[in-house]
């Protein structure tokens, strides 16, 4: 039973618990992380941010996560949108444009369908998990820090899209936009829907700092505000984390505009290829008329009638926000309102299974139940609080219909529960009411893989469904009720309850996991996960089968679109069974790639043979199974990589098809290829059939070669299974080993680079000082000159009428003074030149020594990573096959043409021993009907005889006519007693005699 809060809460700023929570969250991911880390390394993708872009628009996007090593491209699932790498200029010791770790610029086209979709970040480590991305349709912009307070809040025009942060544990962000009277504004924060860590709580303030309200959990985790403006003016909204986290992890999109919100639809489900008229519920829908109905947080919807085209093939699901694992068998597609102002938000049209008929009030009372004639869907709404409808209906004795209750599987936090009835009148003409059957959970739904003991990924529902099978003619009621009704009313909570003939189909969802390592829960938490080869070696894929009205049979599931060098054989969900494992095998040479694959299942139902596509599923969070802390949903494809590393371990069998029969024991060979140090590996089945205890065999570190025996039970239901031998040990692995040569590249460059600089800088505070002391001698030069044209200005006073040869002593010294002068200045440039030229140098060589100091850590980081270390491991060998039958021996018999009454007439047994049974065989024979009357002897067949004959004694008065036998050979293989059957006929004519 999953039971959820209403959609209407306000809750009370606890830091105290908050924190608490937080912290406990903060340790699972803990435990989480170290979960990975100490797997192989394989791409995950956290966070990309923005989450989000307007249509026709270029804008930076970065990613977060872990083991991210040169992530260079994403992958989008929309094609319309195409990313390149930022690049930085060389830094010293490199070549070329460097690229910018985690930094995109990404380029969504104008015709980009608008909506959800899916990215995912591509580098050394394979293809990561998808992370959800948002295209719109109206402007965007990121939030500013700091923007705590009122005061410092971001604007945000009407219509627009802030994406933002919790950033800290006390963060609150601000934002602020303008409207006027009678707007209706939808403020809508998304957050659990892109796949963020956050848990948003929205605060509407006025002008003045006054709250008008607040919400928190509208759609699903994310809160949304409706706001009719009562005056024109500035009104600020706040965002902030329940929990007072704050990460990259948690980012947001908040949305505030007028634009057109769908609540529901009415019907929920149309018939498939169906077009038909609905009617929406919602706010701001262009020519939408009034209603009367109100929405959970009492705010008044609108009603507009449309027509909606569904596929003719209702076997799809084209959704457009999350989808949890429990409501991955749903058929529906989503739906959006297009507007002048541009598409509304999107909401699921289901595809019904039979002809939708509405659900008519008043019907809460077991005498007002509405009468209907199956095949039918009557859809309503567990609406107002506590609502309760009773519906009735004819059934003959034998008739067999499948009732079944969609809502929980919609994403609605219900809890339907069903009440079957048989009403019949007596001979006074009262009514009498037998109860039939009470359904609360839909007990056959698949609980997904159990991974030792804890479901990896929790697949059941809440929705009740039951095989009924009407006792007698006479008429019969169902209660449908929602038992968490009590706490709430809510319009959206709608539901379908299917009254219908058994229609025996299937759903397949696949999903990639980190294959465990231990029995120990605790130590093999949720890990976020994706397919990554490595060569020669394997990665399994999970596929869990979704059975519908009492299919049993046996899915044989294949994979098309794998990379180049990489196989996988078919697989058989065995009869009954619900999960099946796809092992994708790389070769030694398969080439590094990606490529997005196709998982089908296909299935005899009836006389036909019908193909499922996969939908797949992907680990949003991971954390500990035993605690609600891991979080899945439906991705909108699977992609596999294969990586340029070699596998450290590859699990081959030698038999990859085995027969045997009920409590039959085979032998699984298997062969190791061990590539570096692999220690002790220890092997055992991912699946086994029914009743069969797994077994497992260890082959130490010398070992490459050994056989697993799988012992079936008596009763393990005859048919095909396919299985993987897990194998877990311990590797040491060198991570990265292609950075350590990169680093030592580098810093062979640098280290010379800086010795050329060092070299440099000695050169140039040489040149300095010779600079130096060449403007000194300039200098004295100088001064000299100096004195000596002062004693010849002397000398010319002294001696005018000489003057001549005074005043060319005088000139000759002024001269010399000059150019005493011009060298002295030229000195002194010099010396400033080689000054700047030393400081120069001395600054390049001190900053390529500080470069030096960080490709010398880079180099020692790299390689203290690439030290190997002890990794645990767990691969998947290539599948096993295994046909289990009902019995060692098959019977084959000779009947004879005609038996003559009053004859004993033989018939010739032949019997086929097989997988060793070599012991006696017990025949006996029953008569069918009128067949009794004639006289069988039973018959000890010795250990290894193959022959005998019955003898078939047929008393003179035996009615001439058909009469048929059942053989049953009874053989004790194992210990057990095994049978098979075979059906003979026998003619009776009239004796000779008669004749």
């Amino acid at each position: 039973m999953r039971m959820e809060s209403g959609c209407r809460t306000v809750f009370s700023h606890r830091p105290s618990l908050a924190l608490r929570a937080g912290l406990w969250i903060a340790v699972v991911a803990s435990i989480a992380a170290q979960a990975a880390a100490q797997s192989l390394p394989v791409a995950r993708l956290y966070s990309a941010f923005p989450p989000g872009g307007k249509q026709g628009t270029t804008f930076d996007v970065t990613v977060a996560g872990s083991d991210l090593e040169k992530v260079s491209q994403l992958h989008f699932s929309n094609p319309k949108i195409t990313a390149a790498q930022k690049t930085q200029p060389p830094g010293l010791g490199q070549e070329g444009p460097q690229p910018v770790a985690g930094a995109f610029t990404v380029t969504v086209a104008p015709d980009a369908e608008p909506g959800i979709c899916e990215v995912r970040a591509v580098g050394q480590y394979g293809v990561s998990n998808p992370r959800a991305f948002v295209v719109g349709t109206h402007d965007e912009l990121i939030e500013k820090e700091p923007n705590n307070a009122r005061e410092q809040a971001t604007e945000v025009p009407l219509g627009a899209t802030a994406n933002g942060r919790s950033d800290g544990g006390s963060d609150q962000d601000f934002y602020k936009f303008t409207a006027k009277a009678g707007q209706r504004v939808i403020i809508d924060c998304w957050a659990y829907r892109i796949d963020s860590r956050m848990d948003p709580s929205l605060v509407l303030y006025d002008a003045a700092g006054r709250e008008l309200d607040r919400n928190r959990d509208t759609n699903r985790r994310d809160p949304m505000l409706d706001f009719t403006v009562p005056a024109d003016g500035v009104y600020f909204v706040e965002v902030h984390d329940f929990l007072y986290e704050g990460n990259t992890e948690r980012f947001y999109r908040l949305r505030i505009g007028t634009d057109a919100y769908l609540d529901f639809a009415m019907p929920p489900a149309g018939l498939p290829g169906s077009n038909d008229k609905y009617t929406l519920y919602g706010r701001n829908l262009p020519e939408g008329q009034p209603s009367d109905v109100t929405s959970a947080d009492g705010k008044p919807l609108e009603t507009l009638q449309v027509q909606i085209a569904l596929p003719a093939d209702a076997a799809q699901l084209d959704f457009g926000a999350v989808v949890e694992p429990d409501e991955a068998a749903v058929d529906g597609l989503a739906y959006r309102l297009e507007t002048p102002g541009g598409p509304s938000n999107s909401i699921l049209i289901g595809i019904a299974t039979a002809p939708p008929v509405a659900e008519t009030e008043p019907n809460n009372e077991a005498g007002q139940a509405q009468s209907l004639v199956p095949p039918c869907e009557v859809y309503g709404q567990f609406h107002p609080q506590n609502d309760r409808d009773w519906i009735a209906f004819e059934a003959k004795q034998g008739d067999v219909l499948w009732l079944e209750i969609y809502s929980q599987r919609l994403g609605l936090p219900t809890d339907p529960h069903m009440i079957v009835q048989q009403v019949t009148t007596n001979d006074k003409g009262e009514e009498q009411v037998k109860d039939i059957a009470a359904v609360d959970d839909y007990l056959d739904s698949p609980r997904g893989q159990l991974r030792r003991g804890r479901p990896l990924y929790d697949m059941e529902t809440a929705d009740p469904g039951l095989r009924f099978q009407a006792p007698a003619d006479g008429k019969y009621r169902v209660l449908v009720r929602n038992l968490a009704s009590y706490t709430h009313a809510d319009p959206r909570l709608a539901y379908r309850l299917a009254i219908r003939p058994e229609q025996p189909d299937f759903r397949l969802v696949a999903r990639p996991r980190l294959i465990p390592f231990s029995n120990d829960p605790n130590q093999n938490p949720a890990t976020v996960w994706s397919p990554l080869l490595r060569k020669g070696g394997s990665e399994s894929i999970d596929v869990v089968v979704f059975r519908r009205d009492g299919f049993e049979g046996e899915v044989q599931v294949s994979v098309e679109g794998l990379p180049q060098g990489v196989t996988a054989d078919p697989v058989t969900i065995g009869p009954g069974e619900d999960v099946g494992v796809l092992v994708l095998t790389a070769a030694e040479d398969a080439p590094e790639g990606m490529s997005l694959v196709e998982i089908k299942g296909k299935a005899k139902i009836g006389e036909a043979e019908v193909v499922r596509p996969a939908r797949y599923g992907t680990m949003v969070w991971g954390g500990q199974f035993n605690q609600v802390t891991h979080r899945s949903r439906l991705a909108r494809n699977l992609a596999v990589a294969v990586s340029h590393e070699q596998a450290p371990l590859f699990v081959d069998v030698t038999a990859k098809e085995l027969e045997t029969c009920k409590a039959g024991k085979v032998q699984v060979p298997v062969k190791l290829v061990r590539r570096g140090d692999v220690k002790a590996v220890t092997l055992a089945p991912n699946e086994v059939p029914p009743n069969v205890k797994p077994p497992s065999v260890t082959l130490d570190e010398k070992t490459g070669e050994g056989s697993l025996e799988i012992a079936l039970a008596p009763n393990t239901p005859p048919g095909t299974y396919s299985f993987a031998l897990l194998a877990t040990t311990q590797v040491g692995y060198a991570r990265n080993p292609e950075a350590v040569e990169e680093a030592k590249k580098r810093k062979e460059a640098v280290d010379k680079i800086v010795a050329e600089l060092a070299a440099a800088s000695k050169a140039a505070a040489e040149a300095k000082a010779a600079a130096e002391q060449k403007a000194a001698e300039q200098a004295t030069a100088m001064q000299k000159a100096q004195e000596a044209a002062a004693a010849a200005t002397k000398a010319a006073e002294e001696a005018a009428a000489k003057a001549r040869a005074a005043a060319e002593a005088k000139a000759a010294a002024d001269q010399a003074m000059a150019d005493a002068a011009a060298q002295a200045k030229a000195a002194a440039e010099a010396k400033a030149a080689a000054e700047k030229a030393a400081a120069d140098a001395e600054a390049k060589a001190n900053q390529a020594v500080e470069v030096q100091k960080t490709v010398d850590k880079q180099l020692a980081d790299a390689t203290g990573a690439a030290k190997p270390q002890n990794i645990n491991v767990a691969v998947a060998s290539p599948t096993v096959t295994l046909k289990v039958t009902e019995s060692p021996v098959t019977l084959e018999a000779q009947p004879p043409s005609t038996a003559p009454a009053g004859t004993t007439v033989e018939v010739p047994l032949k019997l086929e021993r097989k997988y060793g049974f070599a012991d006696a065989v017990q025949i006996k024979t029953t008569g069918q009907g009128d067949a009794k009357a004639l006289n069988v002897a039973d018959v000890s067949l010795p250990a290894d005889q193959t022959e005998t004959k019955l003898a078939i004694e047929v008393p003179p008065d035996a009615k001439p006519g058909d009469y048929r036998f059942e053989i049953i050979a009874t053989a004790k293989f194992n210990g057990q007693d095994l049978t098979t059957t075979s059906s003979i006929p026998i003619t009776v004519v009239p004796s000779a005699a008669a004749n």
